[in-house]
């Protein structure tokens, strides 16, 4: 039977006039399993290709995002410093608003990033600046949504970028802060304007690509930083980009799209600035962005063309295939693991950032509930950070917070969470078994605070002002209620020890 197909096959192939139909027939059902791995193949290339490219502008992007939180972050403190300041607080309670600004001297000189400061009665009134703002004085901006935005809450607020009253009239983004007195009434606002351009300098280790670069928008998708606009003059509204309509709903990712305002097609990985209503852009022309996957096609098809006439080599090109792939896939999951390691931890001490002990706090919590334990929060504050960084620099201050944060390690346990949420600020989460255990841990690390300024001696000692709460009524407290708590308890602690 064997014998007879293969002679059937043979003159079938050779003899009789439609044996060159059957040559190209047997041509083709021979070649097809090959031709289609071989497109099949490509195709998947094409795609993951693709997919890494678009990941890797993701990535870049969520470490932008969170850059650009986590320094808004750092303005806001930087405001709220400025803002708490008690002779600063004593003039604004007086109604000596030239005093007051008095207080704010050098600021500009110190921040390069701040164009100017401006204090506001509570009604949105502008009384005093830095420069001198003698055009505005008087004038209200009470119209402006970031006075509405404060007000509503009397918490600090960043605001979108909009035009200033005051000449020269430029676009700027404000960070407004209320000032306090002790009673917690307030009685003044402190505006600080920042220099948009400065924003630029956020991204500069950032490695975008070949005419990539990487933009900002506000929640009304304004450009606030973009390379090829004017962000002082120009007043760019980019909100009928389909990307920034997604980024300010507060959604991520990545896509080719095209862009009608700069009317080209791009590549362009988003992500939102949550925690402001932000967003920003990674983009590079599509082009650029896949030039290196296109160039790396043509030798492919020249490969699988060979393959196709040399079948045995499609499994060995496969099993490259596939292994390359797997370790780009490895490597890409490292880096995303390495930038979520960057985004949650404070480089300085290694301790969590405020970004970490969010994350982790809220499953700190949850299983505090289910469990029916006690939460404890504690607020630590470092005492006169200023004179140590003034008499030793900023090396003796950081060390003063490396030292703080090696107490604090031996103090608490592992499963604590421990972190330094801004300049001289810790944070920290421990689920205790009662009110005795919270003491116990003050007391432990008091001891170890002394043991080091004994130690240290004569070096300045370390002293500190704590705040603390503890809780396990998880129905009516919530965490921020906690950590609001312990804040306001650690700055009655510290002005307890000024009126000593």
């Amino acid at each position: 039977m064997n014998i007879f197909s293969i002679k059937y096959l043979n003159d079938l192939l050779t003899v009789g006039k439609g044996a060159p139909f059957f040559r190209g027939l047997f041509f083709i059902i021979f070649i097809f399993p090959s031709l289609f791995l071989s497109i099949f193949s490509l195709n998947n290339i094409y795609r993951e290709s693709t997919e890494s490219i678009l990941s890797d502008k993701r990535s870049l992007a969520f470490l932008a995002a969170s850059i650009v939180d986590e320094k808004l972050d750092a303005i806001t403190d930087l405001g709220i410093s400025f803002a708490t300041r008690p002779l600063l607080i004593k003039n604004v309670e007086n109604g000596d608003w030239p005093a007051a600004i008095n207080v704010l001297d050098g600021v500009l000189r110190q921040f390069t990033f701040i164009d100017r400061i401006v204090l506001l009665s509570p009604d949105g009134v502008i009384r005093d600046g830095r420069p001198e703002l003698p055009d505005v004085l008087g004038q209200s901006r009470a119209n402006q949504d970031w006075y509405r935005a404060i007000k509503a809450s009397w918490s600090p607020v960043v605001s979108n970028v909009y035009e200033r009253g005051s000449t020269p009239k430029i676009n700027v983004v404000s960070v407004a802060v209320p000032v306090k007195g002790v009673d917690g009434h307030v009685y003044a606002i402190l505006l600080l304007q920042l220099k948009i351009e400065s924003f630029q300098s956020w991204f500069q280790a950032a490695d975008v690509g070949r005419n990539g670069f990487i933009y900002i928008v506000d929640h009304n998708g304004k450009l606030i930083l973009h390379p090829k606009f004017e962000p002082r003059t120009q007043n760019v509204d980019f909100s009928s980009v389909g990307i920034i309509q997604k980024v300010i709903a507060g959604i991520g990712g990545a896509a080719v799209n095209y862009n009608a305002v700069e009317k080209e097609y791009r590549v362009a990985a988003y992500e939102p600035v949550r925690a402001y209503g932000w967003g920003v852009v990674v983009t590079q022309r599509m082009q650029d962005a896949f030039e290196a996957r296109d160039k790396g096609l043509l030798p492919l098809w020249i490969t699988y063309g060979i393959i196709i006439v040399l079948t045995g080599f499609l499994a060995v090109f496969v099993l490259y295939s596939l292994i390359t792939h797997k370790k780009s896939a490895e490597d890409l999951e490292k880096a995303h693991e390495e930038l979520k390691a960057l985004s949650l931890t404070d480089p300085l001490t290694g301790l969590y950032n405020r970004r970490g002990f969010d994350a982790l706090s809220d499953q700190q919590w949850k299983v505090a509930k289910r469990a029916g334990q006690h939460a404890a929060i504690f607020f630590i504050d470092v005492d006169n950070m200023k004179p140590i960084n003034d008499r030793g620099g900023h090396a003796a201050g950081d060390l003063t917070l490396v030292e703080v944060s090696g107490i604090l390690k031996m103090t608490f346990r592992e499963s604590d969470i421990i972190a330094r949420i801004g300049g001289d600020e810790f944070l920290i989460f421990a689920i205790v078994s009662g009110k005795d255990m919270v003491q116990a841990l003050l007391h432990r690390f008091d001891e170890q605070l002394q043991e080091r300024n004994r130690k240290c001696a004569p070096r300045a000692p370390i002293a500190v002002s704590i705040g603390f709460t503890t809780g396990h009524d998880f129905e009516t407290n919530t965490l921020e209620d906690m950590i609001s708590q312990a804040d306001k308890r650690m700055y009655i602690h510290k002005w307890e020890k000024k009126g000593r």
